[in-house]
């Protein structure tokens, strides 16, 4: 792959806690289009490591690229307005709304519409379109009415509460895949056609 497919990069990037090294010169390339796990045993700096990335953390040495932009210094706010979303294994998802709810909400903010409170849900057809495509993109069309306390958690081939925080966190991005822990990781990388990566490390 050329340099032009690289999404995300880690150049040297050490993280020390006092005298203690949790991540060591880590340099990592994520190719557009790519899915990557990154696993180990406990202790092993993968935690530190998202926290790093997401922006959780500052990094003690080193740099982070995000499309060939040095995102280092950017807030977790900052990255998720240029697309770097990440889910938790625990989600927190509205369980009085459902699906189609949850996803309006947050298409709507993220297109600008959120302070428009006295208008209802589903009024702009850019939003409605949004949400129809994720619905679907996630197999969640049929449960889109059922409030979320209701949903399965991790009932294979894949819980749809799992479902519904990473099609949550893609209504930030159309071109980059969120964060996800393990225990999410298999059914994140499920056939439903992401246009990023699935980044796998636990919470």
């Amino acid at each position: 792959m050329s340099h032009s497919d690289i999404v995300l990069s880690a150049q040297g990037l050490v993280k020390r806690f006092g005298g203690i090294t949790a991540t060591g010169n880590v340099n990592l390339d994520l190719h557009k289009g790519a899915r990557h796990a990154l696993i180990g045993p406990n202790g092993a700096g993968k935690t530190t490591l998202i926290n790093l990335l997401t922006g959780v953390l500052e990094p003690t040495e080193g740099r982070i690229l995000l499309e060939g932009q040095d995102i280092t210094d950017l807030a977790p706010h900052q990255r998720v307005r240029r697309g770097m979303v990440r889910t938790f294994q625990i989600n927190q998802l509205f369980d009085t709304l459902t699906p189609l709810e949850t996803l309006a909400l947050t298409v709507s903010q993220h297109s600008g519409l959120g302070a428009r409170w006295w208008q209802p849900l589903g009024r702009s057809p850019r939003v409605v379109e949004r949400c129809e495509q994720l619905l679907e993109q996630f197999h969640l069309t049929e449960v889109m009415n059922q409030k979320t306390n209701v949903l399965a958690y991790a009932t294979p081939p894949a819980g749809d509460r799992i479902a519904l925080a990473c099609s949550r966190a893609c209504c930030c991005s159309t071109s980059r895949w969120p964060a996800c822990p393990p225990a999410n990781a298999r059914n994140c990388c499920r056939p439903w056609r992401p246009a990023g990566r699935c980044v796998g490390a636990p919470d």
